[in-house]
């Protein structure tokens, strides 16, 4: 064929297939978008608690994309009882602030904007309307008809709530920072501005209002408390800030307390100042700073504390993993309800979702009823778990630092430890029949055999010269994600005598490998994904790849289906029918981190972190018209 026949061939087909020269690589083919079949988990973010006076008090919770009602016995209050009374629709992103008015909660929702729930039957909380701000909703302050929302970089917004399902914009406030968090006091109004501290605004006239005064502070101002003359601000790195409030136009700096952490919300009761410090969980302080040292106790929390409630003698956190009561004089817990998964990995077997909770270690999951996943059993692995392969009814478990765990889950409620293997990085792990593979970060790959009483026959340790971030096995070698170094094809056919057999560089960081039929899919990180035939293994080739915006940190494939996990944003759905010719079919938009995605029997499983785990149907593959070609 003439060279100018081959190129009018070439040229017909990409436009015959819907896309264009040189690469149609972001081509659209039209499969029906995943459908969302249920959701379940994600992190515990805000708490309200509610003293009822007579009967069980209530605690409105945030967990993931969800409200909780939780009910909460005093009866005994050196072990308060949190039990599971109600739980809300699924919202479009993850709670930040509650705020109760009876009968309705009123939720911010980062870019979701504003949730209105209905709680006149607290046992099935109804969503009313969700109204979407043009920021990043973060907290709210209600008054009888109007919600003052901080809302990020659009600063504050003032809505007109009198009807949920006609909410108007009744005055804003471009704040110079990044608004977070609003308290109206004594006729003003105090906005916790981020990196531009605190400001305070009178509002009287809501279409114009007036900045007052402000105070730069030291650090990130994210939360904001008043007390008589006094603001005492959460300011992220600095710790908590006193300022005196007597002349608003001139707030003065009135003292500090550096907490370890990083401060994220502050609350003043019991004459202390308690503050939320992130990774450095729950801090009392002294209102007066001239004590030294500033600090009165503290209660370091397993999680990151974000936000503070209280009752009589209680302090309740919410602590990404777990809402924890911690008796206040003391500083000790007393009780908490925990989040039923903060998942970043998946392993699937019939029914059972097996995820891998960096916060909460190994949690088992039903899935029989994607509308209504429910927490099966768990169990709290030492160290942190990364990654997690069930087969057999054993569970293996990369834990990070507590090295590789090895779990009977024949009774999913009731798992138990089999044996467990040091290594000092455990990230992910590979299993085949008595042969386990586990990546071991900067230690390179391990391989193990085990006898059936799972004591040690045969290990190994193979060099990967990069942090082995992820390990698959196909076709009996172990491919290994070894991050800028690319990926590693392994023999480990001799558990004790790892060998290299190949070795291709992937051009960016390779973070996850799985199989694609018989090609070999991987997460490149900000690379995108790549696609190597490795039929055969000692001279691998790529045959295709796919820009993403973003980090592709996993990987997973149905037949012609290639899903990509973008981390932070969601997952990405490519039809592989045409090799050489990857089509976008959809892309799934979670809440959360997406840092795992699962296929099995037509569903799509995705570990979204702060968000839970999420289920969607798997689309079909719809394939592109291609018009008959005649050459003459």
């Amino acid at each position: 064929m003439h060279s100018k026949q081959a190129f009018v061939l070439i040229l017909t087909l990409a436009l015959a297939l819907g896309g264009s020269l040189p690469a149609p690589a972001r081509a659209q083919s039209q499969a029906a978008t995943p459908d969302l079949l249920g959701q379940i988990g994600g992190a515990v973010t805000a708490a309200v608690y509610q003293d009822n006076y007579i009967g069980l008090d209530t605690i409105y919770l945030g967990v993931g994309p969800r409200l909780y009602v939780l009910q909460a016995d005093q009866t005994n209050p050196l072990a308060p009882t949190l039990t599971v009374f109600g739980v809300s629709q699924l919202l479009p992103d993850i709670i930040q602030d509650i705020q109760i008015m009876l009968p309705r909660a009123y939720v911010t929702l980062g870019e979701g904007g504003l949730g209105i729930i209905n709680l006149a039957n607290p046992a099935a909380p109804a969503t009313i309307a969700v109204y979407d701000t043009p920021g990043y909703a973060n907290e709210l302050w209600l008054t009888a008809t109007l919600a003052y929302v901080a809302d990020g970089p659009t600063g504050l917004l003032v809505l007109d709530i009198s009807d949920p399902l006609a909410i108007t914009q009744e005055g804003s406030y471009d704040s110079p920072g990044m608004a977070r968090d609003i308290v109206i006091f004594e006729g003003l109004t105090y906005l916790a501005d981020g990196p531009m501290g605190l400001r305070i605004l009178n509002m009287t006239d809501l279409s114009a209002p007036i900045e007052v005064g402000y105070l730069n502070t030291a650090g990130t101002a994210e939360a904001v408390e008043l007390e008589s003359n006094f603001a005492f601000v959460a300011d992220g790195e600095a710790g908590v800030q006193i300022i005196k409030i007597t002349k608003p136009d001139a707030p003065v700096l009135d003292g500090t307390c550096d907490t370890p952490g990083y401060a994220q919300a502050v609350m003043f009761y019991g004459g202390a100042i308690y503050t939320a410090d992130g990774p450095g969980g729950l801090r009392a302080i002294n209102k007066d700073v001239t004590i030294t040292p500033c600090e009165a106790r503290f209660f370091d929390s397993p999680g990151t504390m974000t936000d503070l409630s209280w009752y009589e003698g209680f302090v309740y956190g919410a602590d990404s993993s777990a809402l924890l009561g911690i008796e206040s004089a003391t500083m000790t817990e007393v009780g908490s309800y925990q989040s039923p998964a903060l998942p970043d990995q998946i392993s699937l077997a019939g029914d059972l979702a097996y995820l891998a909770d960096p916060w909460q270690g190994l949690r088992i999951i039903d899935v029989a009823e994607p509308a209504a996943p429910a927490l099966l059993g768990s169990y709290a692995t030492p160290g942190t778990a990364q990654d997690v392969m069930v087969t057999a009814d054993v569970a293996y478990l990369a834990a990070g630092a507590e090295g590789l765990r090895v779990l009977d889950v024949s009774d999913p409620a009731l798992p138990t430890e089999l044996t467990a293997v040091e290594a000092p990085y455990a990230q992910a792990v590979a299993v085949d029949g008595d042969a386990v593979l586990l990546a071991n970060g900067e230690g390179g790959l391990l391989g193990f055999q085990f006898d059936v009483d799972f004591n040690l026959l045969a290990d190994d340790d193979f060099d990967t010269s990069a942090p082995a971030r992820h390990v698959a096995i196909s076709g009996g070698y172990g491919y290994v994600a070894a991050d800028t170094y690319g990926v590693f094809v392994v023999d480990y056919s001799d558990l004790s005598n790892l060998q290299q057999v190949s070795w291709t560089d992937t051009d960016g960081t390779a973070l996850a490998v799985a199989p694609c039929g018989i090609w070999i899919c991987v997460a490149d990180g900000a690379n995108g994904l790549r696609i190597l035939d490795f039929s055969d293994p000692l001279d691998p080739l790529e045959l295709d790849s796919y820009p993403i915006a973003g980090n592709a940190v996993d990987v997973a494939a149905a037949g012609e289906l290639i899903l990509v996990a973008v981390e932070g944003q969601g997952v990405l759905v490519l039809n592989a029918a045409y090799p050489g010719l990857l089509l976008e079919t959809a892309f799934i938009d979670t809440p959360g981190d997406a840092r795992g995605v699962a296929v099995s029997n037509g569903r799509i499983y995705i570990a979204d972190g702060e968000g839970g785990l999420y289920i969607y149907t798997l689309p079909p593959v719809l394939f592109p018209v291609v018009l008959p070609l005649v050459l003459k």
